[in-house]
């Protein structure tokens, strides 16, 4: 069984930090992440919509709103966390060094 995909997300008001967690990924999302990275390689794909429709294909894995992201991530981490978990729904999180691939 693998691992469950994680996502720590920091609620301002509370100033605690609330993982999501999700134990199963269909294959779908490895269709709809061909997509999302096509948009975010596409120049005539403004950056701020190709952005969008990253975070708005995370918020859809964990179950969660795009807000909840928007929110909840540090703004340095918003990025490598967002690639992080592409990558390891595509299953090439290591390959891009020649590591092996997320398990």
């Amino acid at each position: 069984m693998l691992e469950p995909l994680k996502l720590e997300l920091f609620n301002q008001e509370t100033e605690e930090t609330r993982v999501v967690k999700v134990n199963f990924i269909s294959g779908r999302f490895v269709r709809k992440a061909l997509k999302v990275m096509a948009a975010m390689d596409d120049e005539s794909v403004e950056e701020d919509k190709a952005l969008d429709s990253l975070v708005e294909y995370v918020a859809e894995i964990f179950n969660i709103t795009a807000d909840e992201i928007w929110d909840g991530l540090d703004a340095r981490q918003l990025m490598p966390t967002l690639t992080d978990i592409i990558q390891k729904v595509m299953g090439t999180q290591g390959q891009a060094d020649g590591g092996p691939a997320a398990k």
